[in-house]
């Protein structure tokens, strides 16, 4: 069908149902497309109908072919989707900011140190937007009033050499999951505390059932290991402590094990919804002894661990390496809800101001609830943890209990 141009549309032109926000997910990380800040997208089309049916038009006619057969043809504006713009953005707006370089790694024993094991390299799944389909999807998400597209890629897997037999036998081959955040909104002492504290559990290596603790992992938290004071929430209140920041560790290796479909032991959420923690919901506070982030290797060997800064992108990364077992993981949210909203403000006195000055304490926060959930279907032969009693799932097809995230952030200022 041959459709003729006229002009594009304004962002008031666009049809009422299509001025919304559709969700991109990978995996538990997303960004917002606004629909209404892309008036590209459509265009007003000049269609052709005889009789209430469109009219098409062969290869290489015009309308004049068809006039001078003295028909009586009607002609209308429509607004239409132009498959092109859209194409153009996510080449030009999200090939940029998702696709990714496949990375290798090499993993070894240190030769002066045979207890230590280093990496060379950070191990890096390549992937690449698969553009068609995902102009295949956006199309269908406006049309059809969708509000949530899951990011087509195509993947290349990093590759992993590993140099110790023992570990090989173990089983530490392949890159099983990575948690990743941005750190990037943070003063120079929180990213102090990240990297003294995510360098921690580099060369972790958990053995089958073992429990991680990322509070055992941290031990003290002391100025002797170069931890700065920086703000954390303690109570209700937003206060300076030493290793003000550390969550942002734990909340990074928390969305590599949910995404992994190992056995989340202990996660606590903020009381707050932090900026730096988005999406809302995939936080996991730490202060211990008291809070802690726990996961149990459910795996059929070990696993091990690699922490790494993205030091120009500033990116927080956790990767997993172990055995992959073709377990099917599914993460659906945030499912959001209860917005409460703060009614007072906190002041403080400062010296500084001048009489009749006041000074916020602490920034606004809006309470919501957040929920997420987590599917995994493992193959046979898993063993898995259901109400505290160990079994064997020996149907292939048998899944983990349903691990619902339920997040509860407090309103305050």
């Amino acid at each position: 069908m041959f459709v003729f141009f006229a002009n594009q549309a304004s962002a008031s032109e666009i049809p009422e149902n299509y001025l919304k926000k559709i969700e991109f997910k990978d995996r538990i990380y997303k960004m917002e497309l606004n629909i209404a800040k892309h008036p590209e997208f459509f265009d007003i089309y000049t269609k052709y109908y005889y009789k209430d049916h469109e009219v098409k038009f062969a290869s290489g006619s015009i309308i004049q072919d068809y006039i001078a057969f003295d028909f009586d043809i009607v002609k209308k504006e429509v607004s239409g989707i132009n498959r092109g713009a859209i194409m153009d953005y996510i080449r030009k707006e999200l090939i940029p900011k998702y696709d990714r370089v496949m990375q290798p790694v090499r993993i070894f024993r240190n030769p002066d140190n045979k207890n230590k094991i280093e990496f060379e390299g950070n191990a890096v799944n390549g992937r690449n937007l698969n553009v068609e389909k995902l102009a295949n999807l956006i199309i269908f998400a406006i049309e059809n009033e969708v509000d949530s597209v899951i990011l087509p890629f195509d993947y290349e897997p990093a590759k992993v050499t590993v140099e110790d037999e023992e570990l090989k036998k173990r089983g530490i081959k392949d890159l099983i999951a990575t948690g990743e955040s941005d750190f990037s909104v943070s003063s120079w002492n929180r990213k102090t505390n990240i990297r003294i504290g995510i360098a921690s559990f580099n060369g972790l290596l958990l053995q089958k059932g073992e429990v991680f603790s990322i509070g055992k992992e941290l031990g003290a938290i002391t100025s002797a290991k170069g931890y700065k004071s920086e703000l954390v929430i303690k109570s209700n209140e937003t206060i300076p402590e030493l290793g003000g920041g550390l969550c942002q560790v734990s909340t990074t290796a928390f969305r590599g094990a949910l995404q992994a479909g190992f056995e989340i032991v202990e996660r606590w959420p903020h009381a707050y919804a932090v900026f730096h923690y988005e999406p809302y919901g995939t936080d996991s506070t730490i202060y211990p002894p008291l809070k802690d982030f726990k996961f149990k290797n459910n795996t059929q060997g070990a696993i091990l661990i690699q922490t790494y800064l993205d030091e120009e992108g500033e990116i927080a990364y956790v990767n997993y390496f172990g055995t992959k077992d073709e377990r099917q993981v599914n993460i659906l949210g945030p499912y959001v809800s209860h917005w409460k909203y703060p009614s007072t403000k906190k002041y403080e006195p400062n010296p500084n101001l001048q009489q009749a000055q006041k000074m916020i304490l602490n920034a606004a926060y809006n309470g919501f609830s957040v929920y997420w959930q987590r599917d995994v279907t493992l193959p046979e032969g898993i063993k898995m943890n259901k109400n505290s009693e160990e079994y064997l799932a020996i149907m292939s097809g048998a899944s983990l209990p349903q691990y619902e995230l339920f997040s509860q952030y407090r309103p305050s200022f």
